[in-house]
């Protein structure tokens, strides 16, 4: 059963240290920036999994899919140039 608040504001439940969502990829950046953008780079490639990138570099997969989401917009510029450059080879 749901009681009112009463008035007062309701906490928010700070994020648990193993909880996935933590995962973001900032400590990665600050701490190995060249595997960073390596992950980052590999990502934007077609045929990129998220589970062989996590072994390759020795991350986890929510390390993997924290930079994939936070690289969004510039791996998908990166697909696109890729695309064109695939396009004109051929």
């Amino acid at each position: 059963m749901i009681e009112p608040n009463n008035g007062r504001t309701q906490k928010k439940h700070p994020i648990s240290l193993g909880h996935q969502r933590r995962y973001t990829g900032a400590i990665l950046l600050g701490t190995r920036p060249n595997t960073y953008r390596a992950i980052a780079l590999e990502l934007a490639e077609p045929d990129a999994s998220v589970d062989g990138i996590a072994r390759r570099y020795r991350v986890s997969n929510h390390t993997v899919m924290g930079i994939r989401e936070r690289e969004a917009k510039s791996i998908a510029e990166k697909k696109k140039t890729l695309a064109v450059k695939l396009a004109n080879v051929a």
